[in-house]
């Protein structure tokens, strides 16, 4: 007898697509918009000086996912979950408390699973001229959902199908 499992698999998008840029440039690197903190982003500025990808010499890169969010997607489909993060990288490359916010999501599970691991990744942080500063980040994170059948009693597969073409999420 045959019984459908659903599985996840966290997608290391951040990787491949970075950080969305939140600015404009143009291909020899020469700013092409202005880059100050929007007003919604005054709140940022309680806890000191803050910059915008567009505004820093080198940006803030995540280095670990820390750990995995436990995401279980409530109505089992085959597709891509996706969230996108705001938040501050400190100047020593940590998520700042409090400062995670959801700017776009197409999954609700995904943001509850997502939010309570911010504070385990680590970034790379920004600099200005050689030295650290706190950057707002804004971190797109998807996950590929996919439908598996499996043999009563057997265990689903612990990753994707070898040989399986990349997600296109």
């Amino acid at each position: 007898m045959m019984q459908l499992r659903h599985a996840c698999w966290l997608v290391p998008f951040a990787a491949l697509a970075g950080i969305i840029s939140a600015c404009a440039s143009t291909q020899t690197g020469v700013r092409t918009r202005n880059c100050q903190i929007a007003a919604p982003d005054s709140v940022y500025l309680a806890t000191g000086p803050v910059y915008r990808d567009c505004a820093v010499t080198v940006r803030a890169v995540r280095i670990s996912v820390g750990s995995h969010p436990d995401f279980r997607e409530p109505e089992p489909r085959d597709g891509c979950c996706s969230t996108d993060v705001e938040l501050v990288v400190d100047t020593l490359g940590y998520p700042e408390a409090n400062s995670a916010s959801v700017v776009r999501t197409n999954s609700r599970a995904l943001t509850d699973a997502l939010l309570p691991t911010v504070g385990t990744w680590r970034y790379q942080p920004a600099t200005l001229d050689g030295v650290p500063v706190r950057q707002i980040v804004i971190q797109h994170e998807v996950v590929q959902t996919r439908t598996v059948v499996v043999r009563s009693g057997s265990m689903p597969p612990s990753g994707p199908p070898v040989g399986a073409p990349p997600p296109t999420c």
